[in-house]
Parts: C-alpha cells; structure tokens; sequence
C-alpha cells in the first residue's frame, strides 16, 4: 500500500510539472545539435625503433543551445551548453568542456556573452587555417616555454559586434585562475569582407600566468621563471572564388616576457617564434580537394635563435559530401618537427566520417 501511495505521488508530481514546464518549451526554441565523428588513422613514426601505430580519432560531441525573448526586457537572452570530443575513453566528453555562456543578442546581430566561449584571437586561429591537419605545426605548437595563448576561456565577457557593409569586430576580457586583476587576459579582432576578399586581424594578451614549475632554486630558466606576460597576433587573409577554388594565409606571432627568481641573471628574458600556415581548396559538386602548409620558425630566446625548434606540416584531404550535412574523407599529413631531429617526425594517413545534426 505504501509503494502504491509512493508511485501515486510521483505520477502526480510528473504530471503537474509536465504540465508547467510544456509552455516554457514550446516557447524557449530549444535546438539539440552536434557531430557523429569518426576517423582511423595510420601512423608511421620516423623515430628510430618505432613501429607503425594505429589510432581511431572519436571527436562526437553534442550540445543544447536556444534563445528567450523576455516579457520586459529588450535583448533577446540566449544560451549554450556543448560536451567535449568524446576522446579514445569517453573521458573528454563532459558537458561545458567546449562553448557554453549565456548573453543576449541584439535585432542587429550583435552579441554579449559571458561563460566559456572561445577567445577571439583563437577563433580566426582555429579556422580555417588549422585545416585539415595543420593543428600540430599552426595551431597549439610552440617551443615558448610560457606559452602563447589559449583557445577557450572559461571566465570570459565577449561582445561581437553587428556587420557594418562587411566589417564587424571582437572584444574579450577574463580572469585566470587566481580571478585577480594581476592574471587577467584580454582579446580583440577585426574582420572585413568584400567580394572574394575576407581579412582577419587578432591580438590577444595574457598578463601574469604563473608557473607551475617555479623554483628559485632551479638550475634551468623552465624553473627559475615566475610569471609571464605573454601575447600573440595572429593576422590571415582569405580568397575564395566563384570557379570553386579558394586559397588562405595567415600569420602568427608569439611572445613572452618573464618574471624571474630575485637575484638570478639570463641573458634574455624575452622569447618569441612565428607560425605560418596557407592552404588551396577546390570545390566541383560533391568533391572538395584540398592541400595545406604550416611552419613554425626556429624560437628566439636570450637574443639568438635556438636551433631544432622549426617545424613543418604538410598536409592533404579528399572529401565527398554524401548529403548536404555528412562527409567521408580520406587525410595524408606529413610532420617535420624539431627541425633535423627525428624522434617526433610521423606521416599519418587516415579515413574519417562526419555527420552533423
């Protein structure tokens, strides 16, 4: 009697909060989305000794994102919350790892959002100039022990602008992990498009990151630094043509400036390195062909460069859409790192499947 008496009450509070809670779905445009993502790659390392390796790559993800128009207030207020890639053991899948913010957007398209989003320097980074495969030399890559910036930020305010004839800009500011004023991060960029011709221009500016390493007593400069100030530029240039042919660059460059253990003496406390990348594509129906380069310079530090710090990418793709929202390709990525040395040197070939919902 006391179970029955139990499973009433909770059919009861089911059904009452059905019925409360269906107006506010029907009205919240609530949208579920994502990607179905999986590719297997071949690996053949140039380190000596080292075997051919293989590697499945799962990047799915999902995500909830929707808008509201309050009753009394102008803006509309919209979210979203996104999971992670969910990785080789489900490990990276948790929800709010990728962009996940509230704000409110403007009738003219501009947007305030503050939570996890990406950085606006990262965004131009991100794409297209890592792609496909560039990542490794362009993206993340760099021998700065500090650093150059970071892709997402979790403590961030993001305004977007409205399109003005083609030109629209980005502005960002967050704290760190200690939330001070001290370790505070700041972002802007600028776009502009015209005809065949999209131009981008990023600055982002990392003040007091510290260093999990720190020692005073250290004996390497990877000890002995405390804090570093740190900023990247990052400037790319796109043209696509109506033939279905389209060519990309940009530039990156990246600096850090050290804090140092009381009393300890180098040469330079200043390192900084350049990446490029620039890729060609050709679309004809279903068929996208696509060839890409990055290169990162040797690193300077302490007023010279330092050699087996360059690194090269080269990189080519073979896609077929099967519908309007899925893809098979097939990737060859050819990685030259540390310059002449060959321990992290690797030719990947892989085929990989994407649907998008």
């Amino acid at each position: 009697m006391e179970k029955m008496f139990k499973r009433s009450l909770v059919g009861a509070a089911i059904a009452a909060a059905s019925v409360v809670a269906a107006p506010a779905m029907a009205n919240d445009n609530v949208e579920i989305y994502g990607q179905a993502a999986i590719s297997y790659w071949v690996i053949d390392s140039k380190a000596e000794g080292a075997k051919t390796s293989t590697d499945v790559d799962n990047e799915s993800r999902i995500g909830f994102r929707g808008s509201k128009q309050f009753k009394n207030f102008g803006p509309k207020f919209i979210w979203q919350m996104e999971s992670g890639n969910v990785g080789d053991e489900g490990k990276d899948g948790r929800f709010g790892a990728r962009d996940t913010f509230g704000g409110f957007e403007w009738d003219n398209g501009a947007r305030f959002r503050f939570g996890r989003v990406l950085t606006p320097a990262y965004e131009i980074i991100d794409w297209p100039y890592t792609n496909p495969g560039l990542g490794p030399v362009f993206d993340w890559n760099t021998d700065i022990m500090a650093g150059a910036h970071h892709d997402r930020h979790g403590d961030q305010f993001r305004f977007d602008s409205a399109n003005y004839n083609g030109f629209s800009y980005d502005l960002a500011f967050g704290a760190h992990d200690t939330n001070t004023t001290d370790e505070f991060f700041y972002g802007a960029a600028a776009h502009y498009t015209k005809g065949i011709f999209t131009g981008h221009l990023g600055f982002q500016l990392d003040n007091g990151i510290k260093n999990d390493k720190y020692d005073a007593a250290g004996t390497t400069q990877e000890t002995l630094w405390k804090t570093a100030d740190r900023q990247t530029i990052v400037a790319g240039v796109e043209f696509h043509f109506e033939n279905g042919f389209s060519v990309v660059g940009a530039w990156k460059g990246m600096q850090s400036k050290y804090e140092v253990a009381p009393g300890v003496v180098v040469s330079d406390n200043k390192e900084s390195q350049n990446s490029y990348s620039v890729t060609a594509q050709y679309v004809t129906g279903d068929w996208l062909y696509k060839l890409g380069y990055a290169y990162t310079d040797k690193l300077k530090s302490g007023g010279s460069k330092v050699a087996e710090t360059d690194d090269q990418a080269i990189t080519a793709r073979i896609m077929y859409f099967v519908d309007p929202s899925a893809v098979i390709y097939s990737d060859i990525r050819s990685y030259d790192m540390n310059g002449n040395t060959k321990d992290k040197d690797a030719t990947r070939w892989g085929i990989g499947v994407e649907y998008y919902f």
